[in-house]
């Protein structure tokens, strides 16, 4: 986790100014023991300037978030991406093993909260109910 300015494709993708600053956070997240999901997620400070020291070791990004402010809009894409090294050696798998992947953006009255990238094991499957 660290406080940076935020990157220029970030920028452009939440509309922040430039030299706005944001939390990255990556998480890895356990369910039955194994690897299920990492987190790689970006926060922006200008909104929540309590986001720079919040503790999300106690509790996790999304949980944190949650509590400290609404949503008013979401965005979500989900798509296939392969395993890299890097995702393969934290979600247990190898490389280029198919991966679901889930990118979200909240925002609170035309301001973005979060961007988060969210890529889940081998055979995760997603089931969506109405």
């Amino acid at each position: 986790s660290e406080v940076t300015p935020a990157p220029d494709w970030l920028r452009a993708r939440l509309a922040l100014p430039a030299g706005g600053e944001v939390r990255h956070v990556t998480c890895l997240h356990f369910a039955d023991g194994l690897p299920w999901q990492h987190e790689d997620r970006w926060i922006n400070i200008a909104l929540l300037p309590q986001a720079r020291e919040a503790d999300l070791t106690a509790t996790g990004p999304t949980e944190w978030l949650m509590a400290e402010i609404p949503f008013s809009a979401v965005e979500i894409s989900i798509s296939a991406t392969s395993a890299d090294a890097d995702l393969a050696a934290h979600l247990d798998c190898a490389p280029g093993d198919p991966l679901l992947l889930t990118e979200r953006s909240t925002r609170w009255n035309d301001q973005t909260v979060t961007y988060v990238r969210l890529v889940h094991r081998p055979g995760h499957r997603m089931t969506t109910r109405y």
